[in-house]
């Protein structure tokens, strides 16, 4: 699959997740598992602890998330390194007979996020990829976002969520 059918066919998952999730955090009584591993990601992503997730702090955690993936210290990360890592989802998806989609929604975030196709993520394409979606989750433009703006504004979270809840 070449990067720009990557991006779509992740691009079109998140846009079909925003809209379940959506519904979903818009009737829900409980806050579901995967939604609340989300809460918990969001509020370790705050630094501040006030509840809300700005743009540096977002920046930040892209930064520690992309060194924690490189196991080899190379400065990419190649499949094998983002395959490994896991926000927190995978255990979700094997509790709910969805391992191997959730395999394949990481398989295509990878491929998004790998901008230029060569088989691994430059910290480049991180940074670049992580303003991107911040900047689409923080619909409003206040320079901040709370779970729920990830959940549903980021395609990376939503993809990976999609597969674990919808």
């Amino acid at each position: 699959m070449n990067t720009t059918s990557a991006k779509r066919l992740a691009l079109g998952y998140a846009a079909a997740s925003a809209v379940a999730l959506a519904a979903t955090l818009g009737s829900a009584t409980e806050v579901p598992e995967p939604v609340q591993t989300l809460e918990n990601i969001a509020a370790s992503i705050d630094a501040t602890n006030d509840g809300v997730v700005a743009a540096a702090e977002h920046r930040d955690f892209t930064e520690v998330a992309f060194l924690s993936m490189d196991s080899d210290e190379s400065y990419t990360i190649d499949g094998d390194e983002f395959f490994a890592w896991d926000m927190g989802f995978a255990h979700l998806a094997d509790e709910r007979g969805k391992a191997s989609a959730y395999a394949q929604a990481k398989l295509d975030v990878f491929a998004v996020w790998d901008g230029d196709g060569d088989g691994v993520i430059s910290s480049a394409e991180a940074r670049e990829q992580a303003l991107w979606e911040f900047t689409n989750a923080d619909a409003d433009g206040d320079g901040q976002v709370n779970a729920r703006d990830l959940a549903i504004g980021s395609p990376t979270f939503a993809t990976l969520l999609s597969f674990v809840w919808v």
